[in-house]
């Protein structure tokens, strides 16, 4: 179990780079990674963090990381990303959140569904928030979501409108609204 500081770590533009935690034993830097569901050990970060400074480092609570966990994503490149899948010393989110509160992907897409459904009609909810270079992703999703192939969000919050912002970072939001009651 790591023990440490939790930190968004973003580019000097405020855009997301990674959630991650340094670990007080070690001195080290580990990441979340969204597709392995685990903090990873990152030697790079940890070098950016002690000399160069290219990045920002901002301290969060738990409730911060949850958070980011349940509304942002990054894709990582395919040689990290082989990296973190072969990694035996992966540390699991609930290992360094604890499990109360964290959802798995099952329930976080119905407790996002959920937040819908509870909305008001014609108020707008953030569903997700991209990286930069997950645009197109972005739009699948706004799409999967308005086409009902989502089928949760259909079940529970009925009928709905879906549209992506792009914020000053290049950071893309997807936002869903209600159109009708569920019936």
């Amino acid at each position: 179990m790591l023990r440490g500081t939790l930190m968004e770590i973003t580019k000097p533009t405020g855009e997301f780079v990674w959630l991650a935690m340094l670990d007080e034993a070690t001195q080290r830097f580990w990441v979340y990674d969204f597709e392995t569901g685990a903090f990873h050990m990152n030697k790079w970060l940890t070098l950016d963090y002690e000399i160069d400074r290219d990045l920002e480092y901002v301290g969060i609570d738990r409730a911060q990381a949850v958070e980011i966990v349940t509304t942002r994503d990054r894709k990582i490149n395919k040689r990290i990303r082989a990296e973190h899948q072969t990694d035996q010393r992966a540390v699991p989110l609930a290992d360094v959140l604890g499990t109360e509160g964290v959802p798995n992907a099952r329930s976080l897409t119905k407790m996002k569904a959920e937040g819908i459904a509870n909305s008001r009609t014609g108020t707008w909810v953030t569903w997700k928030i991209y990286s930069p270079n997950q645009e197109q992703t972005a739009r699948v999703a706004a799409s999967d979501i308005r086409t009902g192939k989502i089928k949760t969000i259909t079940k529970l919050a009925g009928p709905v409108e879906t549209r992506t912002i792009k914020h000053d970072g290049g950071e893309i939001e997807v936002q869903v609204r209600r159109i009708a009651h569920a019936s």
